[in-house]
Parts: structure tokens; C-alpha cells; sequence
């Protein structure tokens, strides 16, 4: 598949198509819901920054942009976004993320999830039963009992909501927690 960017200035959009979702150098950052103590207590949305990966074929490089999402649109693409995820985006003029669809993990990190290592040189590693891996064995068989897991896996994840414990490990999700500066009080849960 390849990638693209394509701007539509008339509709004031871009879009995305088949980019990989890049967290190696670049961290996706999340800021959860917080609320700035005021005589109008304004609340401010949660929000995630996404670094992408963008392919040029004709110049051989590869051109990152960092995709912003807001509210529950961030909570749940923090949650479910993992390095090598494909995806696709309808971004405005701003990279701010409209519309999303998503696309496959790439092999890479459906290996490294499953195995729990990065190389063959590290082979004696096995999945989740060593505790390295985050996905069972067998995940894509929906009729084993490690696609059920799987299946437990996801549900428990769509389930999840920033908690106390996620700002002081400074992990939600797949994004690491920036908490926002200056005198605000943090919404927890939904």
C-alpha cells in the first residue's frame, strides 16, 4: 500500500491515507481533561498528539506530521493506537483529526506484541506467557481461547478512563501523560 497526503483547499481538509502511526523517536503525548479553576470553571478537552509517518516514493524519504485529536476521539485513539498502526485521517488545514478509519498493525508490531521480542536473535522469548508480549499466540483465531483473550483484551481497553494511577505512572494507553501547567484541577474517569 502506498502513503499520501493530499490538501483540498476549497473543502479546507487534508487527507492521510495509509500512514503509520510513529512512536520510536517521537512519543504520542496526551493531555487529559482538566478544568481551570475560575468564577466560570472553563473545561478544557482531552486531547492526544499523533506522530505519522509519511512515505514519498518519489524521493525515497519518509516525511513525519503529527495528527492532534480532542475530546473522546483522543481518549479512545490514545488507547488504540500502537507503533505500526495504519491509519488514515481527514485532518483541517491545522492536522487536526476529523475523521479516522483504521488499518492493520504492520507485521513488525504484530510480532513484537506477540512474541515479545524484536529480532529472531531474541527467538527464546515467547508471548504473553512470559509476560513480555501483548497479545496471546493465537489472537486472530476467534474460535481458540486466545482469540477470546484477545477479544477480553480489547473490551477491558475500550473500557479503560484516565485514572489517578495513569498520571502517576505518566502511561495511558499507548501515550505518555503531559500534564497540562498552571493551577487546574484534572478530570478523572468519563
Amino acid at each position: 500500500m502506498h502513503k499520501k497526503i493530499s490538501i483540498n483547499t476549497e473543502r479546507k481538509t487534508v487527507m492521510l491515507t495509509n500512514v503509520i502511526v510513529d512512536t520510536f523517536e517521537n512519543a504520542m503525548v496526551y493531555v487529559p481533561r482538566y478544568v481551570i479553576p475560575s468564577p466560570s470553571g472553563i473545561k478544557i478537552n482531552s486531547k492526544v498528539s499523533i506522530p505519522v509517518v509519511l512515505s514519498n516514493r518519489k524521493r525515497h524519504v519518509a516525511n513525519q506530521k503529527t495528527v492532534i485529536a480532542h475530546g473522546k476521539m483522543a481518549d479512545m485513539l490514545a488507547k488504540h493506537l500502537n507503533e505500526g498502526k495504519m491509519m488514515s485521517f481527514v485532518c483541517d488545514l491545522d492536522y487536526n483529526i476529523k475523521q479516522y478509519a483504521f488499518g492493520p498493525d504492520c507485521a513488525t508490531t504484530v510480532y513484537r506484541e506477540t512474541y515479545g521480542y524484536k529480532d529472531e536473535k531474541d527467538k527464546h522469548r515467547t508471548g504473553m506467557s512470559s509476560g513480555e508480549g501483548y497479545r496471546p499466540i493465537f489472537w486472530n483465531k476467534s474460535d481458540h481461547v486466545d482469540g477470546k483473550t484477545w477479544q477480553q483484551i480489547l473490551d477491558a481497553r475500550r473500557r479503560r478512563v484516565f485514572l489517578p494511577s495513569d498520571e502517576r505512572n505518566g502511561k495511558f494507553g499507548f501515550a505518555e501523560v503531559k500534564l497540562p501547567e498552571g493551577d487546574i484541577i484534572i478530570l478523572y474517569g468519563n
